[in-house]
């Protein structure tokens, strides 16, 4: 594999970790991809494309998820070796695979035409992605489309074509970028970059590159802001709940709160009951009665299976007050002793009703080929059984869309549950184990994806942080600090209508496996 490549491949990995939260350099995501993809249209090989991509995928998710060193190595005590064994092939391996796949498929299908990087690179992007989606060996953390979360207009397209349709934007956006560099770099015979600087600083040069690829240029253009003509146009009509449309529900007053008890403490039944008056007495500080209210606790409060009876949750009834459902994070034990992850919703007309997790992180909730890598933490389970419970849990206030942690970057679970009814989505989750770093950052960024691909708002509770609420626009109403304890408080309303996203689904992934496909079918025939 020559250098340059190698080179091509870090740069894209380093300015691609650049592009999130963390260094979060707006609008970086649109040319974080520019060297990598350079360097698979100069790759002399699919081993060498392959490599490449390989490279950027490891490098990049590294560069994402050092905080999984915090959870490994300083919260469950794992040695330093089964730290880097963990982070290098449980992490980085399998999207360094993925990314190796993409690579594979430009170096094949590759060309030098404008369809090719306008439609084949980013369809090709969209299916790898999608794959690390439904794969069980992977996480769909850190898609090229949660880095451009910042650029509020341009990613209200997501309630079209979802998280999927915004990252094919960005791609083509990325891959047309790199084409038109290409395609100047040959017509100016530059072999060097500087070579190719003194060309463009020409009297003429930069002109006559422009007027020789202006539609790849214009390409760009139009990718930039038709999107943000739609998201302006999506802005002025959701950013005023009340005048969103006659079906919208009147004003229901949140409050989400935030204990900050560290892990080992939430995890002793000893201070179970100390924790629980927290809980009670910052959910009804300055409540007035009467009004009609929803309080949200985050993951695993309601943590002792023994202590979490029908008489507890009677009485946190009462405490709350007849007009407030109460959602809250605990541990729940089935019949035939299964211990399920779950979320209690209590309605203040006596219902209690429950979500148990479905989608269970490996390692730290499920033990892969009954193996535990990581072990006990303190008293808390090392494994939970799979819930089968629907994401809806319908309450006298809204009908609930409820995840619990990483359930939330998942585009089709949380779409699911609005799928079935609900109006108003809720996630409780606990970003503790990864300390003061991005991912509770990076976290609260896909909360407000899905936000705006279903146009609900949010209610997120994290034990210390980022606790918020989140409008349809993915605009952050209010929000906690990290690692504080405090309350915030916030208004919702339950919204009925559904986006075209939540109708139709992965348009762009569809879209991107007929491109795909006829490129395939093309080759073929060429080849013959």
């Amino acid at each position: 594999m020559r250098r340059t490549t190698a080179a091509l491949a870090l740069l894209s990995g380093f300015l691609y970790v650049c592009s999130f939260p963390g260094v979060s350099v707006p609008g970086l995501i649109f040319l974080a991809l520019v060297p990598l993809i350079i360097a698979l249209h100069r790759a002399i090989s699919l081993r060498e494309a392959f490599l490449a991509g390989m490279i950027f995928g490891m490098a990049h998710i590294i560069g994402m998820t050092y905080w999984l060193y915090y959870a490994i190595h300083v919260h469950y005590g794992g040695s330093l070796l089964v730290t880097v064994l963990i982070i290098v092939f449980a992490a980085a391996l399998p999207v360094g695979l993925h990314a190796g796949v993409f690579s594979l498929g430009f170096a094949y299908f590759r060309s030098g035409r404008i369809v090719f990087s306008a439609l084949a690179v980013p369809a090709l992007w969209v299916i790898v992605d999608y794959l690390r989606t439904i794969s069980p060996v992977t996480l769909p953390w850190g898609l090229p489309a949660y880095a451009a979360i910042d650029c509020t207009r341009f990613v209200q397209m997501a309630d079209i074509a979802g998280v999927s349709g915004v990252t094919f934007v960005i791609v083509m956006v990325n891959a047309c970028v790199a084409a038109l560099i290409i395609r100047s770099m040959d017509m100016s015979g530059a072999l060097h970059v500087r070579e190719f600087a003194r060309f463009c600083f020409a009297q003429s040069g930069w002109r006559h590159i422009v007027r020789m690829n202006w539609p790849i240029a214009l390409i760009v253009v139009l990718a930039i802001i038709v999107p943000i003509l739609y998201g302006t146009a999506m802005i002025a009509r959701w950013s005023h709940s009340g005048t969103v449309g006659p079906d919208v529900g009147p004003a229901i007053a949140a409050r989400i709160v935030q204990g900050n008890h560290g892990h080992k403490e939430r995890w002793s039944d000893d201070t179970f009951h100390g924790r629980l008056d927290v809980y009670t007495a910052m959910s009804n500080e300055s409540y007035r009665t009467g009004d009609r209210r929803i309080v949200v606790w985050p993951e695993t409060i309601l943590n002792s299976p023994a202590r979490v009876t029908p008489a507890l949750l009677e009485k946190l009834i009462g405490f709350m007050g007849p007009q407030t459902v109460l959602v809250a994070g605990g541990v729940r034990r089935a019949p035939k002793d299964a211990l399920y992850n779950s979320v209690y919703v209590l309605s203040g007309s006596g219902h209690a009703r429950w979500f148990d997790k479905n989608i269970l992180l490996p390692f730290s909730e499920t033990r892969p080929l009954s193996i535990g890598v990581l072990g006990r933490y303190y008293e808390a389970p090392d494994e939970f059984a799979p819930g089968t419970t629907p994401p809806i849990v319908r309450s006298d206030h809204a009908a609930l869309g409820v995840s619990i942690c990483f359930e939330l970057i998942y585009p089709w679970f949380v779409r699911a549950s609005v799928q079935k009814g609900a109006d108003l989505l809720v996630n409780v989750s606990n970003d503790a184990w990864f300390g003061d770093s991005a991912e509770p950052r990076q976290h609260l960024d896909i909360a407000r994806f899905r936000c705006i691909e279903n146009r609900r708002y949010m209610l997120r509770a994290s034990n210390s942080g980022i606790s918020a609420v989140i409008g349809p626009t993915g605009a952050v109403l209010a929000r906690s600090g990290l690692f504080t304890r405090e309350s915030v408080d916030g208004a919702v309303r339950a919204i009925p209508a559904r986006s075209i996203y939540t109708r139709a689904g992965e348009t762009a992934v569809i879209g991107s496996l007929v491109v795909v496909l006829a490129m395939l079918v093309l080759s073929l025939f060429k080849k013959d």
